[in-house]
């Protein structure tokens, strides 16, 4: 921008590129554009990275547990869920349960199991567990859907 400029100025700024991108199954490194004048420092290498748990790690952890909740939605699926998840026969009944109270069919009580279970996780195991659980719930394609390389 020249505004009333007696002589040329030029500055280079740097700036950092590499902001985490959601990505979907392909484990495909993040491109980092260059504009003119700009330049982009190294990336860092996360501990997601470090864990070699797909990229689910980047989204949020809650996200994933609605997606969760929305596919499983059968009585019996849930059950298998929640039993995976450490949870007794009377407790899942009751999710299932609420998951009727609204105008039709919701995931609110399996979403509520599954934060529930959450809580008792610790962010370094959550994810491992959880796909462990889907597993043992017979949600294989699930699993791999959000978990797998």
């Amino acid at each position: 921008m020249r505004a009333g400029q007696t002589k040329e100025l030029e500055v280079n700024c740097s700036f950092r590129l590499d902001f985490p991108i959601p990505r979907r199954k392909e484990n495909v490194p993040p491109q980092v554009g260059v504009q003119h004048g700009a330049t982009s420092l190294p990336a860092q290498q996360t501990s997601d990275e470090t864990l070699r748990i797909n990229p689910a790690r980047e989204r949020d952890f809650d996200d994933i547990l609605e997606t969760v909740a929305e596919k499983v939605a059968s009585r019996q699926d849930i059950h298998d869920l929640g039993k995976a998840l450490g949870f007794g026969p009377e407790d899942i009944d009751r999710y299932v349960e609420e998951n009727k109270k609204e105008t039709g069919v919701s995931c609110m009580g399996t979403l509520s199991m599954l934060r529930k279970w959450r809580k008792k996780q610790t962010k370094n195991t959550e994810l491992k567990a959880l796909q462990t659980a889907l597993e043992e719930a017979g949600e294989i394609r699930l699993a791999d859907e959000l978990f797998g390389e």
